[in-house]
């Protein structure tokens, strides 16, 4: 298992989303935080696609997409805080076009995507 993959790896068993964190482009208040709280119960090692197309709310899939891409960003590529909110819309926006495979799980959907789209990157 490729260093990258084994720290992805470790960002799919996480489902404590940012609560707390403010976004990179907010003024840090309890409105703006809250759409960073994670109310899907599921690890994204268990999340699969179907779930994520038909089941998640775009909530969940925000605040998802919120955790795995600053999760990523920050233990693979060294960043540091939460990714901008025009960067989460993409990415949750690029997770629902490659979870095509009803069986595929989030964390195997979002790896192929982070690493396969450079502009996620910070």
């Amino acid at each position: 298992m490729s260093k990258m993959f084994a720290a992805f790896a470790l960002i799919g068993l996480a489902t404590a989303g940012l609560v707390g964190c403010a976004s990179a482009s907010g003024d840090g208040s309890s409105a703006e935080l809250d759409k960073y709280t994670q109310t899907w119960g599921k690890q994204y090692s268990d999340t699969t696609c179907d779930d994520w197309n038909k089941v998640m709310t775009d909530a969940q899939q925000w605040a998802a997409s919120a955790d795995i891409l600053s999760a990523a960003r920050d233990k693979i590529d060294g960043a540091t805080g939460v990714a901008p909110d025009e960067l989460i819309d993409e990415f949750q926006s690029g997770i629902t076009n490659v979870c095509v495979v009803p069986t595929m799980s989030l964390t195997d959907a979002s790896y192929g995507l982070y690493t396969t789209e450079p502009r996620f990157k910070p």
